[in-house]
């Protein structure tokens, strides 16, 4: 729902900045039919407002997006240093204590990143269900870690 506010927020805005351009157009064209004050008012009610409105609009437009974006990565970014400090496991309990989101926002997204491949589902003995982290290591891990042509 709300990326189709920001497309119609995007495309009534360059609306009226090209409502805005053809009248800015047609006015010019037509300058000496009229009294001065009354080109200053068709200029500033028919072409700098709805220009004005216009620009304003498709800023928003874009600008929501990216703030949206902007938000992600940084949960995103939270999550992983979360999943960091844990040992590189979570459950969605875990997450959701650590961090503003749910527990159902919490377990949509482990089980989103674990579709994706980023984490691993693992079952606890007691039949938790375990986000394993498999890119973040421990120290020890680092340190023992073989080269490639070892294997």
């Amino acid at each position: 729902m709300k990326i189709v506010v920001r497309l119609l927020a995007l495309v009534s805005g360059i609306a009226l900045c090209l409502f805005s351009f053809f009248a800015f157009i047609g006015i010019t064209v037509d300058l000496s039919s009229e009294a001065l004050w009354v080109n200053i008012l068709l200029y500033i009610f028919a072409c700098i407002m709805p220009g004005l409105g216009g620009f304003f609009l498709c800023k928003w437009a874009i600008q929501a997006g990216k703030n949206k974006r902007r938000k992600y990565e940084v949960l995103e970014n939270t999550i992983l240093k979360v999943a960091e400090n844990r040992g590189g496991r979570l459950t969605p309990i875990e997450l959701a204590m650590d961090t503003d989101l749910t527990l159902d926002e919490a377990k949509a997204l482990l089980e989103k990143w674990a579709l994706q491949g980023y984490v691993t589902i693992k079952v606890s003995e007691g039949g938790a269900l375990i986000y394993d982290f498999t890119g973040i290591t421990t120290e020890q891990e680092k340190q023992t870690a073989k080269g490639v042509s070892e294997f």
